[in-house]
């Protein structure tokens, strides 16, 4: 699937979007003929594909949080493919608490969603990846606590990144 995007926010990041998932059953190929592949570094919004001849495979990638607000998954209905699944939204984070990220979609459904920010305890949880989809990556904690992790990054393939606290202390997840 596509990777999934950043965490964000200067108080509280919202949780990056996990990429989508999208599979063809058959891609016929012409000998001597040029098949582009594209599978990009986490974060860079760029969708993973295949190009050919008259059909392609492509997995949307996941969006990236600058804010509070959680990023979007990546969207099934924009993939090509004969299966395709959407990544799951990056939750809200609060001020102090960043969100967890949003999974990549798997092999037989959408990956789920990050949870929300809590006010002064652990950060958002993240989504889950089922049938070979990437976890999201937990939010970072409050930022009253002296024993914050920062916020985590996505699992392969495809989950998107945890929230960090704010500004000042802490850094966003990337996306996987």
């Amino acid at each position: 699937g596509g990777q999934g995007g950043q965490g964000g926010g200067s108080t509280g990041g919202g949780g990056g979007g996990g990429g989508a998932y999208s599979r063809r059953f058959t891609v016929g190929v012409t000998p001597g003929n040029t098949y582009t592949v594209t599978i990009p570094a986490g974060n860079s919004g760029t969708s993973t594909s295949f190009t050919g001849d008259s059909l392609s495979c492509i997995a949307v990638a996941g969006a990236s949080s600058g804010g509070t607000s959680g990023a979007a998954g990546g969207s099934s209905g924009s993939c090509t493919g004969d299966v395709k699944w959407s990544g799951g939204s990056g939750g809200n984070g609060i001020t102090g608490t960043g969100a967890g990220g949003g999974a990549s979609g798997g092999a037989l459904a959408d990956g789920q969603n990050g949870t929300n920010g809590g006010t002064g305890s652990p950060g958002g949880t993240p989504g889950f990846g089922a049938n070979g989809g990437g976890d999201g990556g937990p939010g970072d904690n409050s930022w009253y606590s002296l024993n914050h992790g920062g916020a985590r990054n996505g699992v392969q393939p495809g989950g998107g990144g945890g929230g960090r606290t704010n500004a000042f202390i802490g850094l966003p997840g990337d996306g996987a």
